[in-house]
C-alpha cells in the first residue's frame, strides 16, 4: 500500500528536495549570522593590513629620500661633471619624485580611507546595537 511518502534514497524524488546554501533553508542562516557577528573583528583587520601597507609607503619614501641624498652628497664631492652629471641627478629626482608619490599614498591611507573604514564601522556598530 502507497501511504505517499517521499523516499530520500529515491533519485526520482531528488527533484522534490531542494539542496541549496540559501539563508532560509533550516539552518543555514548561522553562515549569515557568523558573517555578521565576524563583521567587526574583520574590518579592525582590514584597518589593520591598510595601516601596514601605509607605514611600507612610508618607509620607502624615506629610504629613497635617504638614498637620493646619499648620492646627491656623493655627486656634489665628486669630479664628475657634464651630461654625466646631468644624468646622476635625473636619477636623484625621480627618486625623490618617487619618494613623493609613496609619501602621499601614505598619507591619503592614513588621513582618508582608515578613517573613512573606522568611522563606517563605528556607524555599523550603533546601526546593530539600535536595532536591538
Amino acid at each position: 500500500m502507497d501511504t505517499g511518502s517521499v523516499e530520500k534514497s529515491n533519485p526520482d524524488n531528488e527533484l522534490f528536495l531542494a539542496q541549496t546554501d540559501s539563508f532560509w533553508e533550516i539552518g543555514k542562516y548561522n553562515r549569515a549570522v557568523k558573517r555578521c557577528d565576524d563583521g567587526n573583528k574583520l574590518t579592525t583587520d582590514l584597518v589593520s593590513m591598510i595601516n601596514e601597507r601605509a607605514e611600507l609607503e612610508k618607509t620607502f619614501a624615506k629610504m629613497l629620500k635617504s638614498w637620493s641624498k646619499k648620492w646627491s652628497d656623493y655627486l656634489a664631492k665628486s669630479p664628475e661633471f657634464g651630461s654625466m652629471s646631468t644624468a646622476w641627478k635625473a636619477i636623484m629626482n625621480e627618486a625623490d619624485a618617487s619618494a613623493e608619490v609613496h609619501q602621499a599614498v601614505n598619507d591619503e591611507l592614513q588621513n582618508d580611507v582608515i578613517p573613512t573604514i573606522k568611522s563606517w564601522q563605528k556607524n555599523k556598530i550603533y546601526e546593530i546595537d539600535d536595532a536591538y
